[in-house]
This record gives structure tokens, sequence and C-alpha cells, in this order.
């Protein structure tokens, strides 16, 4: 229904809903920032440590982190446990 007005036709109904929907959220954005999420959350990392976190691990970190890991422990998401890794990355390490 628009109004009194039964839309009976398919693509009226389409540009009816359309139109509802675009005047609700489609309108000007008016916000201005306050500051307050800089203001609210704290900051919990520094600059020199998000680099040293977003950094790409070396090598031979990956390989020991690999290798440190339990071979008997309980598989990961992936279904494959640290043993596999372990494994078939000596294999792999031998191929480079």
């Amino acid at each position: 229904m628009d109004g009194n007005n039964r839309i009976t036709d398919s693509k009226e109904m389409e540009e009816h809903v359309v139109g509802y929907f675009h005047n609700i959220f489609g309108g000007n954005n008016n916000c201005l920032s306050n500051g307050l999420a800089a203001k609210v959350i704290p900051l919990l990392v520094t600059e020199e440590e998000n680099v040293a976190l977003t950094t790409m691990s070396l090598f031979d970190e990956i390989k020991k982190a690999v290798f440190d890991l339990n071979a008997d422990s309980a598989p990961g998401p992936d279904g494959f446990g640290a043993h596999f890794y372990q494994f078939f990355g000596i294999l792999w390490l031998r191929m480079l």
C-alpha cells in the first residue's frame, strides 16, 4: 500500500520499496567527528609495538614456532595436527 493506493504491479512495488528505504537510510550524513572514540578507547599498543606486531615473520621464526609445537596435540581447525606440519615441513625443506 502507498497511502490508500494498492500497488499490484511488481515494477511499481519494487520502486515503492526501494524509494521507502532510500528515504529512511539514504539521507545526508550530518555526523561530525567529535573524537569520542579516541577519548574513550585507550591506546593499548604503542606505534613501535604495532610495527613489531605487524612485521612479517622470518622463515626461521615460523619454522621454530612449528617445530616447538607438541606433535601429539589436538588438530587445528584445518584438521591437521602439529605432527603433520613438522613431518611434511621437513620434506618441504629438503626440496629447497
